[in-house]
């Protein structure tokens, strides 16, 4: 321990980012062979030490915004695996702290986005996979347990799906790609209305949206960008290309 601490905190804090710069978020966690399990573990502590204790030195605000994102896409790697929801909050935040921090430079930003928009895009591939088979050819009232089933808000005891979902919208619209189309665009705005007014318990609401929007919780009846937000081509799971594929809005 005496020869870890002799080593400054501003170096290890550059070993431990070195160490930790191929890890990518799979929108598929059946599909990752990347680091996980211990590993993974092993290497959200360290960035935790590492990150309390630039904070609590002070002075190097680089180091800490760069250890705090890189924090942040490790909890987001473990939340997408394993779902747990004691990482969903700060996987969300760092972030999303990241994405507008004016201390990063462009390009870590922009990997924080990225990083945010697989989170919450890997959660909606998931909810489509496990809907139940033939549920967009349902009644609307069945469409609509099934939404207060899995919707239910942070506050009445949900995973947080209803909130995330909002959030998803909302970063795909605030960075239309080219070929976005009324097509795609209304379903989403849709999306985030209903994600909004389950939020809001507005009963009523959710019925007429639900209707407006029947076929589109299950499968291929989803509009595209809702089944894989910003979906790049994808590198070998696990692994980060030197400079990352554009996201869904061109951006990288």
């Amino acid at each position: 321990m005496r020869e870890t601490r002799a080593v400054p905190a501003a170096d290890r804090a550059a070993a431990a980012l070195a160490r930790t710069a191929g890890l990518s978020l799979p929108f598929d966690p059946g599909s990752y062979q990347g680091v996980h399990g211990p590993e993974l573990d092993l290497l959200t502590d360290e960035l935790e030490a590492l990150l309390s204790e630039l904070r609590d030195q002070g002075g190097d605000d680089a180091t800490a915004a760069a250890v705090a994102e890189r924090l942040g896409r490790c909890l987001a790697l473990r939340f997408v695996l394993a779902d747990a929801p004691g990482d969903r909050e700060r996987a969300l935040r760092l972030p999303e702290a990241a994405r507008t921090s004016v201390t990063l430079g462009a390009e870590n930003r922009e990997t924080a986005r990225r990083d945010l928009v697989t989170l919450l895009g890997s959660r909606m591939v998931r909810l489509t996979r496990e809907a139940p088979a033939g549920l967009d050819a349902s009644p609307v009232i069945d469409q609509l347990r099934y939404l207060f089933r899995v919707g239910a808000p942070l506050g009445h005891g949900g995973s947080g799906l209803v909130e995330d979902t909002g959030l998803l919208v909302r970063l795909l619209l605030e960075r239309e790609p080219d070929g976005m189309t009324p097509e795609l665009r209304d379903p989403l705005r849709s999306m985030g209305e209903l994600s909004e007014a389950l939020v809001g318990g507005e009963t009523e609401k959710v019925v007429q949206l639900t209707r407006n929007m029947a076929g589109t919780l299950h499968g291929d009846a989803l509009p595209p960008l809702a089944r894989h937000p910003a979906a790049p081509a994808a590198p070998p799971a696990g692994a980060v290309p030197r400079h990352p594929p554009a996201d869904a809005a061109g951006h990288r």
